[in-house]
């Protein structure tokens, strides 16, 4: 045992707590969004315990705090509160939003789409072949992604540049709109075929381009989306659903496992160590560092396009900020989760009033009255939920450009707050 006893106790108290909330929420909400954001810090958690464990990949990590532990669970459970309130009000019919503010959103996002495709699937084809057919191709690929990641920069021109800073921007949030206008009874055919394939590329192409994060990021959105909507879908969607899903998956899997075999193939730990490193190492980077990182980094990673409107020295990317603050105990370079994100950015205090607001605003938006609700609430619902999931294992996903994104949320639930449905129409839970 290279660990001290009360390192394993913290731990096992960490996973306990997890588990009795799964339990409890289980029995009075049953399967739901919010069940599978706690269930997957459960998972997140069990595997930092296999991860602590293993004697060789467990060696790095130091002794673990109780605090830490109790500091991140209140920090995640108390972000999802405004989820549980919506879920355990059993909401039975939401109110429709203006049909002709979601036919202009999808609209403007299927124009992006098929202005952005041809180029993107052309860029795919270099990356798939070289994946499929060299042994070392999926490492050739992590390499040159990485180091693109770290020198990413904003600049984009022209009109191609306006078409794929709105498809990126509104990325989730059309989603979100997709999963709705699935539930309408005058879609069109052509726009549902074109989404499919729009989040069939999106979970494609970063793996054609060495990157494994965008695509659990977008598979995460899309599960997000899909579980809210469920309960409203007909049973025939419900079973083109789920076997669209199933291929689609299946179709994902074999270039992403060939990716990450490739990637952790030759190194010490194997593939399965490799995974079980990147799955289960964030509760214990954050036990061990984030709470006492030896500074802060100012905001300079979550909310940097947001400084950048109004301060000219900043960092613009992620290795303008690494190199800028250098000096911490740890960098985005490791999962700490997004509150670990948030920790480090404005300290324990500041993270947590920040989160105690943002909870209580969004406490107090979710309306729901009689058992309805609205599809704003729903909008914020899926947003507190994106920022969970995405980030139970991770970061904080909408940190630099993609601080764009939370605008866009901004962005629709002003529009369909300002142009509501003229007539009273309501979608009912089946």
């Amino acid at each position: 045992m290279f660990h001290n006893f009360t390192s394993y106790l913290y731990l096992s108290f960490y996973i306990i707590v997890w588990l009795v909330v799964c339990y409890n929420y289980y029995k009075k909400v049953k399967l739901s969004s919010g069940f599978i954001v706690i269930g997957s810090y459960l998972v997140y958690a069990i595997l930092a315990s296999l991860l602590y464990l293993d004697s060789f990949l467990g060696k790095k990590y130091d002794d673990l705090g109780l605090f830490s532990f109790l500091y991140l669970f209140v920090m995640l459970y108390m972000f999802l509160t405004p989820v549980f309130k919506f879920e355990k009000a059993n909401v039975l019919r939401i109110r429709k939003p203006n049909d002709q503010i979601v036919q202009l959103i999808l609209t403007l996002y299927a124009i992006s789409a098929m202005i952005m495709l041809p180029n993107i699937i052309s860029s795919m084809r270099e990356g798939l072949t070289l994946l499929m057919l060299e042994a070392s191709g999926g490492m050739e690929l992590y390499e040159a992604a990485h180091e693109n990641y770290v020198k990413r920069t904003s600049g984009v021109s022209g009109i191609y540049g306006l078409f794929s800073i709105f498809y990126n921007t509104f990325s989730d949030v059309s989603k979100f709109i997709f999963f709705y206008y699935l539930t309408m009874n005058n879609k069109k055919k052509f726009m549902v075929i074109l989404f499919c394939f729009v989040i069939f590329i999106d979970l494609l192409y970063p793996i054609s381009k060495g990157g494994r994060t965008d695509v659990i990021m977008n598979l995460f959105s899309v599960l997000m989306a899909m579980t809210l909507f469920y309960p409203f879908y007909s049973k025939l969607s419900r079973k083109i659903i789920k076997r669209c899903a199933a291929i689609v998956l299946i179709i994902v899997a074999i270039p992403f496992m060939s990716l990450t075999i490739s990637r952790f193939g030759e190194s010490s730990s194997g593939t399965s160590g490799g995974m079980l490193s990147y799955a289960g190492q964030a509760p214990l980077n954050f036990n061990i560092n984030a709470l006492d990182a030896g500074g802060t980094r100012n905001g300079d990673r979550t909310i940097n396009l947001f400084k950048q409107f109004f301060i000219d020295d900043m960092p613009e990317d992620v290795g303008e900020v690494r190199y800028k603050y250098k000096h911490l105990k740890m960098d985005d370079s490791i999962f700490s989760t997004y509150v670990g994100d948030f920790v480090l950015d404005f300290g324990p205090t500041g993270a947590f009033l920040i989160f105690v607001c943002l909870s209580l605003f969004f406490y107090n938006k979710i309306r729901i009255v009689r058992k309805t609700t609205s599809f704003r609430t729903l909008l914020l619902v899926y947003f507190i939920l994106c920022v969970s999931m995405h980030g139970g294992m991770y970061l904080f996903n909408y940190s630099f450009l993609r601080n764009l994104n939370i605008l866009a949320f901004i962005f629709i639930y002003i529009l369909v707050g300002a142009f509501p449905n003229p007539r009273k129409e309501y979608l009912y839970k089946l």
